[in-house]
């Protein structure tokens, strides 16, 4: 069940989580945020460590610790936090930049309501 409705010309979640990211966010962002912050949050807890290091790594704590490194024996103390807050801030841009056709069609009529 889509939010947007029936009628909006959206076919997936993906669709009105890129149009509110292109256009304007609807009454009910909150529950996709909700969504969106339990998928990656449980997923990336049940990553092996290994794979949150190299997660962490991305991030600008992460990065700090590695430049700060002077032996490759310390394992970091990683922030899940730190990961979790980069992969919903890549997420978000990527619906901000992705398109199809059905999203064209609704970021238009949606332009065409102002």
């Amino acid at each position: 069940m889509l939010l947007s409705g029936q009628d909006s010309g959206l076919k997936t979640v993906w669709d009105e989580i890129c149009v509110q990211c292109q256009v304007d966010r609807f009454l009910d962002w909150d529950a996709y945020e909700m969504t969106i912050h339990a998928i990656i949050d449980g997923t990336v807890e049940k990553l092996s460590h290994d794979k949150q290091v190299d997660l962490w790594l991305l991030t600008e704590s992460g990065w700090d610790w590695l430049y700060d490194q002077e032996d490759d024996q310390t394992r970091p103390d990683i922030v899940l936090s730190d990961i979790t807050d980069l992969l919903r801030q890549r997420l978000l841009e990527a619906a901000g930049d992705y398109s199809n056709q059905r999203i064209r069609a609704y970021v238009e009529w949606a332009g065409s309501r102002d």
